[in-house]
């Protein structure tokens, strides 16, 4: 199976992804790299044109001509990004509680909501939790609408039943997008990690449809 790339959201770390990587066959490479910016103790903060191209280095340094990128949240505008910019290296995407450019009202309930958090939902790391923060507030400056209409390979958007807000959004980006498929599986904003075996589904089904 070609190569697969897992990009955490806000709050995750590359661990989030362990319940997909277990669940893909035996021998396909994978990679769940930190996003820049958001690893506990980077010097940068996060700032989405330098994490895209950060992880194009990436891809280039570990000698991968063509990969799948799977992105939770923020990880699913650094994927939508790098498919729209490098269409020859990104032949499928999977957006996993995606977003679009939220409202100021929006952007500070999100900060609140991480302010609130506690410490265990950042691995308990207190700088994850501070990361994660700043890059509420780097939200603000991203309109993906270009990236999304940009986009020219299979699109899997993954969106949890309970996820009310994101639902919306969620129907959006299918649309904004040539070639994207909707589906939800049962769980609210983080359906990788909240019923890993209904996304797996979902998610393996695609990756083999998507592996010529």
């Amino acid at each position: 199976m070609r190569p697969v790339i897992f990009l955490p959201g806000l709050g995750q770390t590359p661990q989030s992804w362990q319940d997909q990587v277990v669940a893909l066959p035996s021998g396909t490479p994978m990679f769940a790299p930190w996003l820049p910016g958001v690893r506990p103790g980077d010097d940068q903060t996060f700032e989405l044109d330098a994490a895209t191209e950060e992880l194009r280095q990436f891809i280039e340094l570990q000698g991968i001509e063509k990969v799948r990128i799977v992105g939770h949240g923020l990880g699913g505008l650094v994927a939508t990004r790098l498919a729209a910019r490098y269409p020859e290296v990104i032949t499928g995407v999977v957006l996993s509680g995606p977003q679009l450019r939220p409202s100021k009202m929006a952007l500070r309930m999100q900060a609140t909501m991480l302010r609130l958090a506690p410490l265990r939902a950042f691995s308990d790391s207190a700088d994850l939790k501070r990361r994660a923060i700043e890059a509420v507030k780097a939200l603000g400056e991203v309109d993906p609408a270009a990236d999304l209409a940009a986009v020219d390979c299979p699109t899997l958007v993954i969106i949890g039943d309970s996820d009310k807000l994101g639902k919306a959004a969620a129907e959006q980006i299918r649309s904004m997008i040539n070639d994207a498929e909707l589906i939800t599986v049962p769980g609210g904003a983080q359906p990788n990690t909240e019923d890993p075996a209904a996304f797996n589904v979902a998610l393996v089904d695609f990756l083999q449809k998507t592996d010529s």
